[in-house]
């Protein structure tokens, strides 16, 4: 989301520097995990703005833009460094609540991509900051190609990881970190033990710290049905979209949002429980299945029934490729995120 993020910017003639890597996210399970990332985040917050002070003025930022930020991934570093450099200061998606560590009520424009962060950036008040509602969004444009030889692109998938070409393919696309995206993994699992009598083949994409009990949660289904290929470029993630015939996911907690979208812009139907931050990607009974959070069985089933009719994958597949290219191209994004950058950054009067 983030590269798709700076490619829209970049689409409506901003200039994108990539100012940081570091990360912040704390899970709380590392004792004073929290306390040292904060005093790293102070130190990178002085020297970048002390890089970026020292460049000619005409070079130096107009905006600072943080995606992600709160939570348990507290932005260090963009109220500070928008403070030194006497710029506007703006929040994408933030993930937490006013509060010391991320005080979001200093962004002068705030842009919540889920129904969840539009909650917590409602009761900012609106004249201190921009508030703006934009839908997860993605660049469409390569897909196109991908699908013209999806054939192609099976049949070489299939000798690689020694699939049936004739079964069908199921895509469970998540990072193997702690917390929600096991849990994922852990209900996707015992899901999918519900389903051992139909024809399937179960394809992971992800590594991470997790992997371990992961593999091991896995490990309850034959062994002959799931195979593990790691993390991917987005390039080679692409053509295992447009080969497999239907994505999954528990997403508990809202995760793997973003992977349904990316399925359905390659025109492949999706089951998923119905989270926040996964319902706004995915149309129920337009581009596939969503299921009661939590409720093991019913996503058993929804996968169940789609593995029995391919009719109804088919037109599921067809549905979520025109809901995303209407709702959930790149190009209105653009668009609104110059909208928001250039309101903020114009000078008043």
């Amino acid at each position: 989301m983030a590269r798709t993020l700076m490619a829209a910017m970049r689409m409506a003639d901003h200039r994108v520097d990539l100012a940081s890597r570091l990360t912040t996210s704390d899970d709380g399970t590392a004792p004073d995990r929290r306390r040292r990332l904060r005093a790293i985040g102070q130190r990178m917050a002085a020297r970048v703005a002390a890089r970026y002070r020292a460049l000619p003025t005409a070079d130096r930022p107009d905006v600072w833009v943080t995606y992600g930020g709160g939570g348990d991934a507290p932005d260090w570093l963009g109220p500070p460094i928008s403070a030194d450099l006497a710029i506007p200061y703006v929040a994408i998606e933030p993930k937490g609540a006013p509060s010391e560590d991320h005080d979001i009520d200093v962004a002068d424009a705030a842009v919540a991509l889920s129904d969840a962060s539009l909650a917590r950036i409602e009761p900012i008040p609106e004249q201190t900051t921009r508030r703006v509602r934009l839908l997860p969004f993605l660049d469409t444009a390569p897909i196109a190609g991908a699908l013209r030889i999806r054939d192609n692109h099976r049949a070489a998938i299939a000798s690689r990881l020694q699939l049936p070409r004739r079964s069908p393919w199921i895509l469970f696309v998540c990072t193997m970190r702690h917390g929600d995206r096991l849990a994922s993994y852990r209900a996707l699992a015992r899901a999918m033990s519900r389903l051992v009598t139909l024809d399937w083949r179960l394809i992971v994409v992800g590594a991470g710290p997790a992997a371990p009990e992961v593999e091991a949660a896995m490990r309850t289904l034959p062994l002959d049905r799931v195979r593990f290929v790691g993390a991917m470029t987005p390039n080679a993630l692409r053509l295992y979209y447009v080969t497999v015939d239907l994505a999954v996911a528990p997403a508990v907690g809202g995760t793997c949002g973003m992977s349904l979208l990316e399925a359905q812009a390659c025109g492949v139907p999706v089951v998923a429980s119905d989270e926040p931050g996964v319902r706004e990607v995915v149309r129920d009974g337009v581009s596939g299945k969503l299921t009661g959070a939590g409720n093991l069985e019913a996503l058993a089933n929804a996968i169940g029934f789609l593995l029995r009719h391919p009719q109804f994958r088919e037109s599921f597949a067809k549905g979520a490729r025109r809901a995303v290219m209407t709702d959930h191209d790149i190009g209105a994004a653009a668009r609104l995120l110059d909208d928001v950058l250039t309101s903020v950054a114009r000078p008043p009067g």
